[in-house]
């Protein structure tokens, strides 16, 4: 079983890609980035560990965690965003490799890992390769307001904490680029899968 892994930045298109490996290629998709919202909710096992750092005031009066109350805890403080990562990280990890390994047992050819901190987070170890999927900022930025309804500066604060495309590209092991239509960017998936052996003519 081949293990590609996708990273880039917000706005990049990431899921575009992923979408084609699932819906054309029948392969495992797992999106990492999805998977510790789940972990955390109330009977996920990172959910104790978290209120126990935390404290009980990140918590929504039904007792779930309040993602935005979190976010806010972490996001200008390292040292509690360290706190954070070293609770949910391990655990997706370990969600990832019993995917992994529960595809592996269906027979499946390929296997995807989504994330936009793949590399900061070493999922890159136990992958057999990584993408970039790399976009303009001004089509990135377009991106954003259409579908998360971003403003410019919201959309440039995320990016600004986000590796720079430079970094990406010497971190992955392959750009694959997303600039124009999706028919242009499924021919460019094919063509590396080709490369690889991995798409028949």
């Amino acid at each position: 079983m081949f293990v590609l892994g996708i990273t880039g930045g917000i706005g990049s298109g990431k899921s575009e890609v992923t979408g084609y490996f699932r819906d054309y290629l029948d392969a495992s998709v797992c999106l990492a980035d999805g998977i510790g919202a789940k972990l955390q909710a109330k009977d996920g096992p990172a959910y104790a560990p978290i209120v126990s750092a935390f404290g009980k005031d990140i918590l929504c009066e039904n007792g779930c965690l309040d993602r935005k109350k979190l976010a806010s805890v972490v996001f200008n403080d390292a040292e509690q965003l360290k706190i954070l990562d070293d609770i949910v990280h391990p655990l997706v990890e370990n969600y990832i490799q019993n995917e992994m390994a529960r595809s592996r047992t269906e027979g499946k050819k390929i296997f995807v890992v989504e994330s936009a901190i793949l590399i900061e987070v070493g999922y890159k170890q136990f992958c057999d390769e990584v993408w970039f999927v790399k976009a303009p900022k001004r089509i990135r930025i377009k991106r954003l307001k259409e579908t998360r309804d971003m403003t410019e500066s919201q959309a440039l604060a995320v990016m600004s904490r986000q590796l720079s495309d430079e970094e990406y590209e010497k971190k992955c092991d392959y750009t694959i680029k997303n600039n124009a239509d999706l028919e242009t960017l499924f021919k460019r998936i094919e063509k590396r899968l080709r490369e690889l052996n991995l798409l028949e003519d």
